[in-house]
């Protein structure tokens, strides 16, 4: 149970802490924007397809989304900074805090667009129960994503955290391994391939596509719902700080967070993406049912 609270709580400060910095739904009338172009960049098909069909509805106002696609994770925000393009949108809060660290950048988030909870997969074994002494467990590299799985891990009790590290964690602070698993770091990109030589990897929604894997196949999940709720794990839209009021994004950003997207995100992940509006609107209702 302190484990549970413990992750709430960090998702919930974050909540409290972020949300009134939030920009506001842009108040605008579309007919200022016509013959506008903003380009977007965007990791994998499945985001790519998402933001073609906003794109559509772009289309309908005079707006041209140029859509870019990339096949990293961190090439889409040196294009950002480098203005090669006005906004792009495939990471969550943790990574761009980062990124930003590492990279002395200032990039801004200015929407969020779905959560997608952290899943394991596994060629092996059907349940998490099921994983032997000395199982081989993949998670990527980054730090972002290894430490939120390694915090997963943890509450899962497969291994033990040092409750002292209260951020991003790395192996070496693995205090309890009653099972001796081995726990390996790749390239998030290289887990699908590796499946076979491991009993569970950390697989990313947008890798998804290259597995016979779906969503539900996971033998664990984190993510998914009230519970477990993090709003730093939520993907954003960003952009360069000095754009973060630019009414046009603003504008992208009404159009994205819209029930016809909506829809479409969780029809073309089958249900891999929880639009994140909804899941806001969900967890606030959470916590008021729980203040009454």
């Amino acid at each position: 149970m302190k484990k549970t609270i413990k992750l709430l709580l960090f998702g919930l400060l974050l909540f409290l802490v972020l949300e009134p910095m939030a920009p506001a739904k842009a108040e605008v009338i579309s007919e200022e924007f016509v013959g506008e172009t903003v380009t977007i960049g965007t990791v994998g098909e499945e985001l790519a397809d998402i933001w073609e069909f906003v794109a559509d509805k772009a289309e309908e106002d005079g707006i041209e989304l140029d859509i870019v696609l990339f096949t990293d994770y961190n090439t889409p925000n040196i294009s950002l900074v480098d203005g090669s393009l006005d906004m792009n949108a495939y990471q969550h809060t943790d990574f761009l805090n980062e990124w930003n660290d590492a990279n002395e950048t200032n990039l801004v988030s200015i929407g969020n667009t779905f959560a997608t909870p952290l899943r394991f997969f596994s060629e092996k074994h059907n349940s998490i129960d099921d994983l032997p002494e000395g199982a081989i467990i993949a998670i990527p590299n980054d730090l972002a994503s290894s430490s939120y799985a390694l915090q997963i891990l943890d509450y899962a009790e497969l291994i033990k955290l040092d409750e002292s590290i209260d951020a991003l964690p790395t192996v070496n602070d693995i205090v309890e391994n009653p099972n001796n698993y081995e726990i390996i770091e790749l390239e998030a990109a290289q887990i699908p391939a590796a499946m076979a030589d491991v009993d569970m990897g950390v697989i990313h929604q947008v890798y998804l596509e290259s597995t016979d894997f779906e969503p539900n196949d996971a033998i664990y999940s984190y993510g998914h719902n009230t519970e477990t709720f993090n709003y730093n794990r939520l993907n954003t839209i960003t952009v360069r700080e000095e754009d973060q009021d630019n009414p046009l994004y603003q504008y992208i950003v009404d159009l994205y967070q819209s029930d016809d997207v909506a829809d479409y995100i969780e029809e073309i992940s089958n249900g891999g993406h929880i639009p994140a509006w909804i899941l806001l609107e969900e967890y606030e209702a959470s916590l008021e049912n729980e203040s009454n």
